[in-house]
């Protein structure tokens, strides 16, 4: 059940942008997250 509702998610956000999916490597994927870590000084 949960790994449907996430695939929904992805699908629906790729529809919602009208963006074309794009898959990142995880290293690119968690990039933003040490860029929040920065900002909100962690």
């Amino acid at each position: 059940m949960a790994v449907m509702h996430k695939l929904l998610h992805y699908i629906f956000a790729v529809l919602r942008d009208q963006k074309s999916f794009e898959k990142r490597k995880p290293e690119d994927h968690q990039s933003w997250r040490k860029t929040i870590a920065f900002v909100i000084g962690l």
